[in-house]
Formats: structure tokens, sequence, C-alpha cells
């Protein structure tokens, strides 16, 4: 479709053509992937409507804008201007698969303001790579509940276990049993300046509680990149963000209330149950259900941000001292090339400059977010679009049909050149070394 629409005096202008339809192919692989994925997992027909819907309007309007409005761009503007259009597309068709995306999430069915148990109902996590068809599944708003919820799991020979915003990529909230939510198991129970601590509800997301302690002057010392996950899940499976000095976020916990297996509620801290709380920070879920935390909290303080490309064998080469002049220093490696972006982060005096809110939702939601899952969405529907490593058996040297240079033995005539074969590695840093030759 996309190539009968494009006019047909792009066909001449190749590398036009190619952005064309890689933007195009981007938009439509992304969106059969996930349609294919909603699909397995058994999406409501009526969800599954509603977000195809977006998502087919958007690829429409992606689709159809770029290539017929292509033409009268490179017409009037030349070619390099063109290039703007199929990007543009690209993006508004982006924007539409993510709306799309939105609306195919299945919310919980309520029943007077409160979720409905359901029987066989279905739950992924974030990636997609775990779904469960749990007995029961609740959604308890107090601490009560919550511990009648694992009671009575506990004498119908139920496994519960607690989920939090699913992020995590293992099977450590998978159950066949009773699954609990943590939707109305929100908000912060108490918040004492003066001893620097923090007490919330399990469910509350990283989002919400930096919200509130900003409202107060306070902050978390430190914590990932993520802020959609719940106070206990990102405790319970180790987030930890980076920092030359600062420790992981089960570090900064100083308290948990925990609702045991026969639905006894446990209090522990450094002094109370001081053994059950050194395994409870980290616990995995593994020796009761978080019903709330207590972080240590201090001064609200400002970091200023820094973003840039690098060359990996620097990376590699100068790691330890980046480390050392920074709080935070963070790298992440593009495969296949020798890029990488860095990130540092340091404590700063202000005044405050955060970037504006398009600029922050094109930098965070579009590009290293949308357009990365999009491409990511492409690899996997194509493998063959992803770049083989090199360092693998499948990739050895290869030879190479290669011109010779001019030499006294063998001198070139004007207009030809005499051709040798030789054996051209396409190992290059920093992949490991190649099979076949070594290098």
């Amino acid at each position: 479709m996309a190539v009968s629409m494009i006019p047909l005096q792009l066909v001449g202008n190749l590398p036009f053509l190619a952005v064309a339809l890689f933007v195009a192919g981007l938009s439509i692989a992304p969106t059969m992937v996930t349609t294919m994925a909603l699909v397995e997992q058994h999406v409501p027909r009526a969800k599954l409507t509603e977000g195809m819907t977006w998502t087919s309007t958007g690829l429409a309007v992606g689709v159809a804008l770029g290539s017929s409005a292509a033409g009268w761009v490179v017409d009037a503007l030349g070619a390099p201007a063109g290039y703007a259009v199929p990007g543009t597309a690209g993006m508004l068709a982006a924007v539409g698969a993510f709306l799309g995306f939105r609306r195919l999430q299945p919310a919980p069915e309520r029943v007077g303001g409160h979720p409905l148990k359901e029987t066989g109902s279905t739950w992924s996590n974030w990636a997609g790579n775990v779904t469960v068809r749990p007995v029961r599944t609740v959604a308890p708003a107090t601490t009560e509940e919550l511990a009648e919820a694992v009671a009575r799991a506990a004498a119908d020979g139920l496994k519960a276990k607690a989920v939090g915003s699913g992020h995590s990529f293992t099977a450590a909230a998978a159950t066949d049993g009773l699954l609990i939510r943590p939707d109305r198991l929100t908000g912060v129970r108490a918040i004492d300046r003066a001893a620097g601590a923090v007490t919330v509800a399990a469910g509350t997301t990283l989002r919400e509680l930096n919200r509130t302690l900003s409202a107060h002057g306070l902050s978390l010392t430190n914590m990932g990149d993520i802020m959609e996950q719940t106070v206990s899940g990102a405790v319970s499976t180790g987030t930890h963000g980076t920092g030359r000095a600062s420790a992981a976020l089960a570090a900064q916990v100083t308290g948990v209330e925990l609702v045991t297996a026969d639905g006894s509620v446990l209090a522990c801290s450094e002094r109370e149950h001081p053994e059950v709380f050194a395994a409870a920070r980290l616990g995995l879920g593994a020796l009761g259900v978080i019903s709330a935390i207590t972080f240590a909290v201090e001064p609200e303080f400002l970091l200023t941000a820094r973003e840039e490309p690098m060359p990996y064998t620097r990376v590699t080469s100068e790691f330890d001292q980046l480390a050392a002049e920074n709080e935070h220093f963070e790298f992440y490696w593009f495969p296949h090339t020798d890029g990488c972006t860095t990130k540092r982060n340091n404590r700063s005096a202000g005044p405050a400059a955060p970037p504006g809110r398009v600029r922050a939702w094109v930098d965070d939601e579009l590009l290293s977010n949308g357009v990365f899952h999009a491409v990511c969405a492409l690899g996997r529907a194509v493998p063959a679009t992803v770049p083989r490593s090199p360092g693998s058996p499948a990739a050895p040297c290869r030879p190479v049909r290669t011109p010779t240079s001019p030499t006294r033995s063998s001198p070139a005539r004007a207009g030809s050149a005499s051709w040798r074969w030789s054996t051209r590695c396409r190992a290059r840093p920093p992949w490991p070394r190649c099979t076949s030759c070594g290098r």
C-alpha cells in the first residue's frame, strides 16, 4: 500500500524512497506484533476493536500523509526538505499506535467502585513475557482486608502472590492461586520530618510518593529511572538506580509492615524482628505480602543532568574516572555500533531549570521509549533487520573482491583495475574477537 501511494517522481530518488518505506514499515511492524500479542492474551473484543481503531487511524495518517504530501514538498523545496514529511508522518503514526495500545489495556471490572473478584482472569506483566490465570484476584484497600484475603487463601489451599505494576521481567509474582492487586492499597500514611521518615502504603507508585514528598520539601536519596513501579514492587525486586555512594532503594527502607502466610500482621525494623526485616526488604514476596513501607528521606535537592554520546572505547577506557567524578554515572551501549549514550547526574545548588513539557515528552516518551520500542518491535517481527554479531560462529570472516593498488609489478592502466580476493573481517569493536581470524 505504501509503495502504490508514493508519487512516481519519487521513484528516481532512491534515498528518499528508502526513508519513506522505512517509516511506513516502522509503524506497521509494531502494530502487527502488538495485535498478535493482545489476541493471544485474549483481550476482550470490545477493547481490541476500540484500540485497533486508534492504531489503524494512526497508521493511515502516517502512511497516506507521508507518501502523498512528500512529492509536493520535494517539488517545492527539494529532496532534503522532503525527509521531514515521512518523519513527521511516522511520528503521527507512532502517536496513534501508542494511543491505541493504551486503549487496548483492559481495566479491571468493578462492582460498586471496587474491583471485582474474577475467576479465570488473566494477568500479564509489563513486558508481556509472563502471563498467569489465577483462580482468584483481589484488590484490598486496607491492611485488614489484605490479611483477611491471605487468611482465606490459606484456608482454601491457594498460594498467594502480590503484584505491583508488573515491571519485573521475572515470574516472581506468577501464581495460579490468589493474585493480590495493588490498585487500592495506596497513599502516604505518615510523614515525620524530624525523624526524616515517611510511611506509605505498598501499592503507592513512586511517582505518587515523589509528588507528595516534593510538596513537603523532602526526597528519597536515590531511586531508579522508572516511576510507575509500586513502592513494594520496586523494593522487593531490588530496584537500584546508580550512584557511587548511593545505596539501592531497599537500603533506604527503615520499616516494613508484612502480612504473613497465615494472615498475621508483622511489623519489622532493625529493632523489631530484625532477622525478618533484613530479608523482607528484598524478599521477592517470599516472606509474605508487604502492606506498608517506611522510608528514610532527606531534604529535597536538585540534580544537574548531562547526557551526551560517547564512543564505547572511550567509555570503557575512562570508566573508573567517569564513575569517580560523578555522583551518578551510567551509559547505554547500542548493539552493532561503537556508540553509547552517557548520563551524568550531580547535585546542584540550582536554580531549577527543568526542560519544558513538550521537550521532556519528545525526549523521554517519543524518542527514548516510543521510537526505541518501535525499532525493537521491528527487529522482533523481522529478525533479518537486526545485524548479526560478527563474533558469532554464524558470521565469520568472508572473502571480498577488492581492486589492487597500482604497484611497480602490476601497474594499473587508465580506466581499468586488476582484482584480487582478500578476506575482510566484519568484527568491529566492541564485539568479541572474530572466530575465524581472531581480530
